[in-house]
């Protein structure tokens, strides 16, 4: 016997048994997840630069929604993996081809002197190795040999430091414009106060 909350009463109370009730299936909507988005999760990321955040704006959910699709949907986690991986490598491959020379194939549009009509030609156009696109490459490539933030310090210190204190300036000698230069610095201590007598 137990009394409630709401009234004094005594209220017995009955044994409860184990209830055989089968669990019920998931009725709610279905995930949002659906099979052909990772095909557009690789397109996106490798061929158009997207991000996390671009994909969620895509796909009309929330950035964590694709945290989420990341860690519990493999094929989606390899297409936008894989998408980066591309991304990458094309990009490697244009500083590749601008450090060392590239001939590309160009359309060319001209005005023909005799006959006053346009003419349009393919032709191969050879672009020049750049220099800088090289020791970009070269860097990235080749870190211990070609970075540029290979800086060796020698931290040993020997010798003596010694301070210097300059002369007390009395304020009455500086003049107006003096006076208000200093103040719009805002200095606080205007002149230097010894430490123990020194």
């Amino acid at each position: 016997m137990r009394r409630t909350k709401f009234n004094a009463k005594v209220v017995p109370t009955v044994p409860v048994a184990v209830s055989i009730i089968p669990e019920r299936k998931r009725t709610g909507p279905k995930g949002l997840y659906q099979d052909w988005m990772w095909e557009d999760a690789e397109r996106l990321t490798g061929l158009m630069g997207a991000r996390l955040v671009d994909l969620a704006t895509y796909f009309g959910v929330d950035d964590k929604t694709i945290e989420y699709w990341m860690k519990t949907k493999p094929e989606f986690n390899r297409a936008v993996k894989r998408g980066r991986l591309h991304k990458c490598l094309n990009v490697a491959n244009a500083l590749y081809q601008k450090a060392v020379g590239v001939v590309l194939p160009e359309t060319i549009s001209f005005m023909h002197q005799a006959t006053g009509k346009i003419v349009t030609k393919n032709v191969w156009k050879q672009y020049p190795p750049d220099a800088y696109a090289a020791k970009q490459f070269l860097s990235i490539m080749f870190r211990e040999v070609w970075a540029d933030n290979k800086i060796e310090v020698d931290h040993n210190f020997s010798g003596s430091v010694e301070h210097k204190h300059k002369q007390e300036l009395p304020i009455d000698d500086l003049t107006k414009e003096q006076k208000e230069l200093l103040f719009k610095l805002n200095f606080k201590q205007l002149s230097f106060q010894p430490i123990n007598g020194q």
